[in-house]
């Protein structure tokens, strides 16, 4: 890399950062994570979405926020967003409209997976039937389940969070298209793209 194109990567690296208040921005410079393990990363990164000011509700956009910002490889995002996406709830769908520019094209979470979470996603068949429980306008979201009781959880309001006009959705999705799992809270989720499930049908919620 020429240094006029490590400068111009650093110069937006800086344009990114105005008016921002995350902890020491010597952390998003380029190079910086280069010597630094995944591990590293992920400890540093639950300093910043942790803490006083900082709850379930809105650590998502800040979690989204923080990766999109940070020059590190993919296999350093996928560590931080494994660690933190399970402590995060009641978020938008429009929360995903850049997400995939947070990594490299065609880079999948599942790459970077081990312990319960890669048992889980080797376990899997070719095509997983899936379910969510959702409201209506938000039934296209990326975070569905395995187990139907999980789906009714969502449905009638999971973790304090209520839902108007919930529902129970359930679909099929291809192994290949899932981006990562989550077995943390017990609730066997599955991280997938929603246009890539293909609805089978929807039930009040029971």
């Amino acid at each position: 890399m020429t240094n006029l194109v490590a400068d111009e990567i650093q110069e937006v690296g800086r344009e990114k950062l105005a008016g921002l208040k995350w902890n020491a921005a010597e952390h998003f410079e380029l190079g910086y994570w280069s010597d630094k393990s995944a591990a590293e990363a992920v400890e540093w990164a639950a300093e910043q979405l942790f803490g006083i000011g900082i709850n379930s509700t809105d650590r998502g956009p800040k979690l989204i926020d923080l990766l999109a910002r940070l020059w590190m490889s993919d296999k350093h995002k996928w560590s931080i967003f494994q660690s933190v996406w399970p402590t995060c709830d009641q978020f938008s769908v429009s929360l995903f409209e850049d997400f995939e520019e947070c990594f490299t094209e065609g880079t999948r979470g599942w790459a970077y997976l081990s312990g319960k979470d890669l048992a889980f996603f080797e376990s899997l068949p070719n095509e997983v039937r899936v379910y969510r429980g959702a409201s209506r306008s938000t039934r296209n979201g990326w975070s569905w389940t395995t187990e139907l009781v999980v789906a009714k959880s969502f449905a009638t309001g999971h973790r304090g969070v209520a839902v108007e006009n919930a529902a129970i959705y359930q679909g099929i999705v291809s192994k290949r298209d899932i981006w990562t799992v989550f077995t943390e809270r017990g609730e066997s989720e599955i991280f997938v793209p929603p246009q890539m499930v293909r609805v089978l049908r929807a039930r009040r919620r029971a």
